[in-house]
């Protein structure tokens, strides 16, 4: 295949856009839907046969980059991590050498996550050790250049008190990485600065500013955010944390199932009798039947806010199937 077989209504610049989306939903430990998965293989692909059509001289480095964050995160591979990790170090390498921030931010973490099946490409065997220092350096290059993730990444590095830098963890630090990444609309960091300001590490404590922050990482469909809201305002108003649990299980986050079993258990501690044992029997009983009856138990004990837990449950369930 050369560059005249490519899909002509695909262009660099929406591949690019493409896979920094996907990539987002991967580093904030979620499963791309299917639809958006079967197109990040073609925007592989596309990348790939872009690169092969092209003479060394007239390289683009941004290709290379996205190549290195594709084979990392196994972006549109359809292979396990391990079977791509030397085609993301190789690409990663060659991306650096052009001055490419993506690929000083893959490359950076490579070098932090001690992925012990990380190769060196060539096939001598050799393992990439874990090199905390390069990593900084890797990611303070792709920083300057203006990547927001690198500066989350940076932030995180300051945060972290196993991230194997000298002097341990370093908030006041890690809060200005996050701001910086944060002023630039970077989800995660708005979540993680956020989180910083509701435990006053590195800053002045205040959790209004630290839930502004979240929100308007929730807003930016950052899953974990949406799940900590919805934890939140679910002790104090079940109808607005519902909501953001819907939103984060339509995205896939693991914990708002047990999220919201922990609040039907609480609501039902507060019944008389058996009949908050009689709910919970038929809540999570395998039947699909039986948690309808819960639900219309529920509704004839006039338990609204139950009842709007117990038919937000089936929602999130059906979303995660």
């Amino acid at each position: 295949m050369d560059m005249t077989d490519q899909d002509t209504s695909m262009n660099l610049g929406e591949v690019f856009e493409r896979i920094d989306h996907i990539a987002s939903i991967h580093f904030s430990g979620r499963v791309p839907p299917a639809k958006e998965a079967r197109q990040s293989r073609k925007d592989l692909r596309f990348l790939e046969v872009w690169d092969e059509g092209l003479a060394d001289e007239v390289k683009e480095p941004k290709v290379f980059g996205y190549l290195a964050l594709c084979y990392h995160l196994g972006i549109g591979t359809g292979r396990p991590l391990p079977e791509t990790s030397d085609l993301a170090k190789k690409f990663a390498d060659q991306a650096v050498e052009m001055n490419d921030p993506t690929g000083q931010m893959v490359l950076g973490k490579i070098y932090w996550e001690n992925r012990s099946d990380v190769f060196v490409h060539g096939g001598d065997g050799v393992f990439v050790k874990d090199d905390y220092e390069l990593a900084y350096s890797l990611f303070k290059q792709s920083a300057e250049q203006g990547n927001a993730k690198a500066y989350c990444d940076l932030g995180l590095m300051y945060r972290a008190p196993s991230a194997g830098m000298a002097g341990g963890h370093d908030y006041p630090k890690a809060v200005e990485c996050y701001g910086l990444a944060a002023h630039n609309n970077h989800p995660m960091a708005q979540c993680e600065l956020g989180f910083m300001y509701m435990h006053g590490y590195g800053v002045t404590e205040d959790t209004g500013i630290g839930i502004d922050l979240i929100t308007q990482s929730a807003n930016n469909g950052y899953a974990p955010a949406q799940c900590y809201l919805a934890a939140t305002y679910l002790e104090h108003d079940v109808e607005r944390g519902l909501q953001w649990c819907r939103l984060a299980a339509l995205q896939g986050h693991g914990g708002v199932p047990k999220l919201i079993e922990r609040t039907i258990r609480e609501l039902v501690t507060e019944m008389p009798g058996d009949t908050g044992t009689s709910i919970l029997f038929l809540t999570f009983n395998a039947n699909a039947g039986a948690h309808n009856l819960a639900i219309q138990k529920a509704k004839s004990l006039g338990a609204d806010c139950l009842v709007q837990v117990l038919e937000t449950r089936e929602e999130v369930l059906a979303a995660q199937l």
